[in-house]
């Protein structure tokens, strides 16, 4: 019964809550967030990392330093509470890239997904109050 608890309020946000730029949010978003965050609160980060990462994400971050980062940032923060409604810009290239934010259960870590698609191409991160690093590409 808890597992249900916890996804049907991000299923609810992902189909029913409009967002400021009219976005729709298809059965593949709804997936990719629920799927991620299932991943990352059972502490399977090697499916995270497989699965979810773009080969060029995989390319700049090693296996090993994404597990320890995971598992960090699970150690500090707690769970995923929740997968926020993502933002879409366009780059200077032509691609959409969407601004997934997560929130956890505790902890001062802002967590943000950049995806290309359904596909994480970064992994942003930043204390409360202070500007966003990015760990995942160095």
């Amino acid at each position: 019964m808890r597992k249900y608890e916890l996804w049907l309020p991000l299923l609810w946000i992902l189909l029913w809550v409009p967002s400021s730029r009219g976005q729709v949010y298809t059965s593949e978003d709804v997936k990719f967030a629920m799927g991620f965050t299932e991943y990352f609160n059972r502490g399977d980060y090697s499916t995270i990392y497989h699965s979810y990462c773009s080969k060029q994400l995989r390319k700049n971050w090693s296996f090993e330093n994404a597990m320890e980062a995971f598992a960090k940032l699970h150690k500090e923060s707690g769970s995923i509470s929740r997968i926020g409604l993502f933002e879409s810009y366009n780059s200077s290239t032509g691609s959409q890239s969407r601004v997934w934010p997560v929130e956890f259960e505790r902890g001062d870590v802002e967590v943000q997904l950049v995806a290309d698609g359904l596909s994480v191409t970064d992994i942003v991160t930043r204390s409360r109050g202070k500007p966003f690093s990015k760990p995942a590409t160095k």
